[in-house]
């Protein structure tokens, strides 16, 4: 407790003698529109201080298409169908940055944020039905007490998620708010996502009879995905971010 406090202590002190020693609080502002890997973003950024800069924003994924095609996929009550699925980005997030600067004229800095979304990075859905009408809603993937099916109209959805709220720790160069009308930021980093990226998806509890929401494994589909589902929440606990954006002085 006694070291947390001298961290905070300390952090503090370092803040408000940034701002004690510059006359450039808050009295800059721009706007900025970016690329990368959040999709397209829009940002504003202060200073706080010479060594300080504060920036927040949202940003969204634009839609994409990818199809895939899955042969022979068993489900629970019904024969092995072929599965041809669509995916599309689903992305939106919002944003706020910190960045350090170690001197009053560098442009190198340091970054620390949070990156809040609503959850899910993509969804995967079948362009036309994969049973028989008479298994709609009652064939599919028992994982546990849920049977993950289609809905009355033979269509199903797959989400990938992740975590709502991320810590971002990254590196760039760049002044959100310089003397220039016109500026360029670079950000690369990583956003961790604890458990990784996962399958989500609605299915009828058994027992209750009431939607749930379940994450899927490899396993839950007879690794009919090649392990992918296990692969990418794996693999994708540190996310990475590597974006540019274009800043321009509002005053």
């Amino acid at each position: 407790m006694r070291r947390l406090l001298t961290l905070v202590t300390a952090v503090a002190a370092l803040f408000f003698a940034t701002v004690s020693a510059s006359a450039q609080f808050f009295n800059h502002a721009s706007l900025g529109i970016g690329v990368g890997g959040d999709g397209l973003s829009i940002e504003a950024g202060v200073p706080m201080g010479s060594l300080l800069q504060l920036r927040v924003g949202g940003s969204f994924v634009p839609p994409f298409g990818i199809n895939r095609n899955f042969e022979n996929v068993k489900f629970a009550g019904a024969e092995p169908v072929d599965l041809h699925l669509r995916g599309q980005a689903s992305l939106k997030s919002f944003n706020a940055m910190l960045d350090f600067f170690p001197g009053k004229k560098t442009k190198f800095h340091f970054t620390a944020g949070l990156f809040a979304c609503n959850g899910h990075i993509a969804k995967i859905f079948n362009t036309e039905p994969y049973l028989e009408p008479e298994d709609w809603g009652s064939a599919g993937i028992q994982v546990g007490d849920v049977l993950v099916t289609t809905d009355e109209y033979g269509t199903s959805e797959v989400n990938l998620d992740t975590r709502k709220v991320m810590p971002y720790f990254g590196i760039g160069a760049g002044r959100a708010c310089s003397d220039r009308a016109v500026s360029l930021v670079f950000d690369l980093g990583a956003c961790y996502c604890a458990g990784g990226l996962r399958a989500g998806t609605w299915g009828t509890n058994v027992k209750t009879g009431q939607r749930e929401y379940v994450q899927l494994t490899s396993a839950d589909v007879n690794n009919k995905d090649e392990g992918w589902i296990d692969k990418v929440a794996g693999y994708s606990k540190f996310l990475p971010l590597m974006k540019f954006t274009l800043f321009f002085k509002l005053f």
